[in-house]
């Protein structure tokens, strides 16, 4: 599910407020998901960076810090591991524009958290 979410709300389109520029994924799945979700992103030409963590699965441009708060605006996105939902929202809280940021799940009342 979330695969497809992440791939289209990226390369849809890139440059629109409403496009996908963070991917904060749960440490737990991170050694799976993380590989499969860069190959895919770069297989649709989106330069994918990580925070540390994340850039252990996959060789790609480290981005720390104020990066992870930064827009791109084109077809580049960054991944940051977190420990669990908590992380993720306090995460949004700290960096988002608060425009149209979501919790891809499938446990209902952390969906309805943020």
């Amino acid at each position: 599910m979330a695969d497809a979410i992440v791939i289209n709300a990226k390369t849809q389109r890139p440059s629109v407020c409403n496009a996908v520029e963070k991917l904060l994924v749960r440490r737990d799945v991170a050694a799976e998901y993380v590989p499969r979700i860069v190959a895919k992103l770069t297989d649709a030409g989106v330069e994918v960076r990580g925070d540390r963590e994340a850039s252990n699965w996959r060789r790609h441009k480290a981005c720390y810090g104020a990066r992870l708060a930064g827009k791109y605006m084109r077809l580049c996105l960054a991944i940051r591991v977190v420990s669990d939902v908590d992380e993720a929202i306090q995460h949004i809280n700290r960096y988002s524009t608060q425009h149209s940021d979501a919790i891809l799940t499938r446990d209902e009342n952390n969906a309805r958290r943020l």
